[in-house]
């Protein structure tokens, strides 16, 4: 007989019978329904209505939990992939004086 690289090449190129019984059911090869788990709280209208929160006013992600009643890593979830939000924290930088101005001009040309 054939060796197993053989038979694998040879039924590489072939439709499955799988596939061959879905176009004569439904005429196409588009599925029916998507596959997995339906979304229950990534949904479009919870999506719309995190947005009009935070177009409202700036609002905590605790608040959002509150008021849209959806769990904490939902509510950051749709922050995060559905409406591009990431946090931000702002950093106090000490201000240099004159003298460590100098002194970090002076080390950056020596090459520290």
């Amino acid at each position: 007989g054939d060796g197993p690289t053989k038979i694998y090449r040879d039924l590489a190129g072939v439709v499955s019978l799988q596939t061959i019984k879905k176009i004569r059911n439904t005429g196409s090869i588009e599925l029916s329904s998507p596959p997995g788990r339906p979304r229950t709280t990534r949904t479009k209208a919870n999506i719309l209505e995190a947005k009009q929160h935070l177009d409202q006013k700036r609002v905590s992600t605790r608040r959002l939990v509150a008021e849209m009643n959806i769990s904490k890593s939902s509510i950051h979830r749709i922050l995060r992939k559905d409406l591009g939000c990431f946090p931000y924290k702002k950093i106090k930088q000490p201000k240099l004086t004159d003298v460590q101005k100098q002194r970090k001009e002076l080390n950056l040309q020596i090459g520290f």
